[in-house]
């Protein structure tokens, strides 16, 4: 993104330039009925007329040019933040990168700070949670919005992503982000009018989760009910971003917890699900188109739950959850980079 910031600095250096030429001629800072300085200008506002014209497809030449040569040479950041408290998964950043390097993918440790476009794709292991420099203004989950809108995939590892932020400040504090819901309770009548309620606290607060920081910056709901075991499938169009995963794990069953639901703004479901006494799909894991990249979101619950009678079954099953979600970023990528689809989420 480097270059194509020059090219636009560049641009506007010109344009500053010819005004500033246009207007010390107008103001007869040059000889009057000079041919050389008309010639001059002419020249410069044609240059200008043709960078503006060319500037967006040169733009796109080199962001393609750079995502292409990242995904040939493809290195996958994990957030690793110092007191950052997981929530909603059992598995550990070192958990992520053992099994990257198994499906030979490199990838490093990272903190916030150094989210950037160097990487191919960024994963967030924290769950419902993720690392926050600044819960005010939410500085970190800006600079992510801008990683996705410029190209990058950030894969969030489960439960309902942007949920709580993680106060790097106070390690272990987890901050809810989402609208807390105002409970109301009947006064008494008299001497109030009939019906007349008034605020309740609450403690624990309660949260709405739907007007959540994934729903008002990407259109995204979820599922509210507590974890349920469902057979998983794909449709044609799935497999052609992510290819076969309902197996990966040798379970063709997921545990699914805060999967996306409809309606949703713009999705690509990965991986879905049929919960009983639901009408329709729900995708357990799902991409998020937004600018040129991709939110990928995981529905799968990879907590080591212990409420199934059969301790070894979910042992197994907890395993194929992480499985699916770890195949299907190394797959996208692999489908990206070979032309698969297209390399702007944009053309999705």
């Amino acid at each position: 993104m480097a270059l194509r910031r020059i090219v636009g600095e560049l641009v506007i250096i010109a344009f500053s330039a010819l005004i500033a030429s246009t207007t010390a001629y107008l103001i007869d800072l040059y000889p009057q009925e000079s041919l050389a300085i008309s010639q001059i200008l002419l020249s410069i506002t044609v240059v200008l007329v043709l960078l503006l014209i060319v500037y967006k497809p040169i733009s796109y030449l080199i962001w393609a040019i750079s995502t292409k040569w990242k995904l040939t040479h493809p290195v996958i950041g994990i957030l690793q933040q110092g007191g950052c408290q997981a929530m909603y998964t059992s598995f550990t950043p070192q958990d992520w990168k053992d099994t990257l390097n198994r499906l030979s993918l490199r990838s490093k440790f990272i903190t916030i700070s150094e989210i950037n476009d160097r990487f191919v794709a960024i994963i967030n292991p924290y769950g419902e949670v993720y690392p926050e420099e600044e819960l005010l203004t939410l500085k970190t989950f800006e600079r992510v919005k801008k990683y996705i809108s410029d190209g990058g995939i950030f894969l969030c590892a489960g439960g309902l992503a942007f949920f709580y932020g993680g106060d790097i400040r106070s390690p272990g504090r987890n901050v809810a982000l989402a609208d807390e819901l105002q409970v109301y309770i009947p006064l008494p009548s008299p001497p109030f009018p009939a019906g007349a309620l008034q605020p309740q606290n609450t403690y624990p607060p309660m949260y709405s989760l739907t007007n959540t920081l994934l729903q008002k910056s990407f259109g995204v709901v979820t599922t509210w009910r507590n974890t349920e075991r469902s057979q998983c499938f794909q449709r044609g169009e799935d497999r052609r971003f992510v290819g076969d995963i309902a197996n990966e794990g040798g379970i063709d069953e997921v545990l699914h917890f805060r999967a996306i639901r409809e309606p949703v703004r713009r999705c690509l479901p990965f991986l879905r699900v049929q919960p009983a006494n639901w009408q329709g799909d729900v995708y357990v894991i799902a991409g998020v188109p937004y600018g040129k990249g991709c939110l990928i979101l995981n529905g799968c619950d990879l907590r080591d739950n212990t409420q199934y009678t059969n301790p070894q079954w979910n042992a197994t099953i907890h395993r194929a959850n992480f499985e699916k979600i770890c195949y299907a970023l190394k797959n996208l990528l692999e489908n990206r980079r070979n032309g698969n689809v297209p390399l702007s989420t944009e053309d999705w």
